[in-house]
């Protein structure tokens, strides 16, 4: 023990300062040796002999400890060279997920943005980090983000929560959400990591599968029905027809009108349900869709579309851009939306149809002005039979949704809309050879 009260014995040794320590103690009892030989040679033996005793004590603790200490040095390098190799391990995953890793402070800002991010929503990272997470939300979805923000923090996750984000050209996908939250040091929340899986595709494919189950069945027993009604009440029209003829009172006649006119509406109803049960098989060439949506427009203006005001636009490539299909059939299809949107807007207000093309997909949106489809209602519109017209079918959507689908495209809602209803037309587009 020194003068200090330090036992040498247990004071720690670094494994770098290891060899630095033995010539450090042949150097000091060289200079305690010199500075003894000028003490009274009486008291020389004593101090000589205490300064080879407390020398050789460290020197066998330091000194000997060398190779454990080597074997140390030599564990601590494999052991930071495995770190590092995990290290980057997880950084290639992070970097290279086909999913979207999202890292956000407290403050919902986002600070890692890797490439499955980049790739699902459309942003680089320079142009990402530092903004708020919100920008990747529908303004109808900010609630639901504050639900996800509040519940990680309060039990720590959120696992695989189906919602809605939209990419950089504000085009809504369906995602699946994980959220964990991140912890500092003393345990306070720091943060949150993302994992959003974008299950947009997988979705309209479970979708279409229980369409198709569904128009099946229904379609079975729409056939039945149709075949059952259609031959008596083609001669209930007959038998009114002629009395009709043979009937002179003006009001006898009327109310024969009247009902000609209703058996007109249920012979449409059964066309409906033959064209919804056993539809033909649309004949496909290519063709450009604007000179049908300018023809419908104009047939509704003939009947009663004065008062609306009829906008298209979209660049002249999307208006110009060829698909292959059924000009009759997708006419139905332009026909049935624009009258959908003119009856609802009571017809007055704007009907706006937009062209929107990319590489391999031809986009027609229809944008009404009109109050558009209630939340409840907006699952529900292209289930067959489904209506809220007193004199509707709730065919119409559900037909032209199966000619879309019999087309190779899709019709949808788009309910990431703040005001009126926008209905989406896609279609495959036909590249010349």
């Amino acid at each position: 023990m020194n003068n200090r009260g330090i036992r040498l014995e247990t004071l720690p040794v670094s494994p770098g300062a290891t060899e630095a320590t033995c010539h450090l103690l042949d150097r000091l009892e060289r200079d305690l040796r010199q500075r003894v030989e000028r003490l009274d040679p009486e008291a020389q033996g004593p101090v000589k002999e205490a300064i080879r005793e407390v020398v050789a004590r460290y020197s066998s603790v330091v000194c000997q400890e060398k190779p454990e200490v080597e074997s140390l040095r030599r564990l601590q390098t494999e052991l930071q060279s495995a770190i590092d190799r995990n290290e980057q391990f997880l950084a290639h995953i992070l970097k290279d997920s086909a999913d979207a890793i999202i890292t956000v402070d407290p403050k919902g800002r986002i600070i890692i943005w890797n490439k499955g991010a980049e790739s699902i929503f459309g942003y680089r990272e320079e142009d990402i980090v530092g903004h708020y997470i919100q920008r990747l939300l529908p303004p109808s979805r900010e609630y639901e983000l504050r639900q996800i923000e509040e519940q990680t923090r309060r039990v720590g996750a959120v696992n695989s929560r189906l919602t809605q984000w939209r990419n950089r050209e504000g085009k809504t996908i369906q995602v699946l959400l994980t959220s964990t939250a991140i912890k500092d040091a003393a345990g306070a929340y720091a943060g949150s990591s993302l994992v959003v899986k974008d299950v947009t595709r997988q979705r309209e494919m479970e979708e279409l599968v229980r369409q198709a189950e569904h128009f099946s069945s229904i379609g079975r027993l729409a056939a039945g029905l149709a075949h059952e009604i259609k031959n008596p009440l083609a001669g209930i029209q007959g038998a009114i027809e002629v009395i009709k003829d043979r009937t002179s009172g003006e009001l006898e006649n009327e109310i024969l009108s009247e009902v000609l006119c209703e058996v007109g509406r249920i012979d449409k109803i059964v066309r409906d349900l033959l064209n919804y049960a056993k539809p033909k098989t649309p004949e496909l060439k290519p063709l450009c869709l604007e000179p049908l949506v300018r023809h419908v427009i104009g047939l509704l203006k003939e009947s009663g579309g004065k008062d609306v005001r009829f906008v298209v636009d979209g660049k002249p490539g999307a208006r110009q851009a060829q698909v292959k299909g059924d000009g009759n059939y997708l006419e139905q299809v332009l026909m049935n939306l624009l009258l959908n949107s003119l009856e609802a807007m009571n017809r007055r207000g704007t009907i706006r149809v937009s062209f929107k093309e990319d590489e391999d997909t031809l986009q027609v949106r229809v944008h009404d002005s009109g109050p558009g489809v209630p939340i409840g209602m907006q699952g529900k519109i292209f289930d067959p039979f489904f209506t809220t017209k007193q004199t509707g079918t709730g065919l119409g959507l559900s037909i032209c949704q199966r000619i879309m689908h019999e087309h190779g495209g899709s019709l949808t809602l788009d309910t990431d809309v703040r005001k009126g209803a926008v209905f989406v037309m896609k279609l495959p587009r036909h590249h010349l050879q």
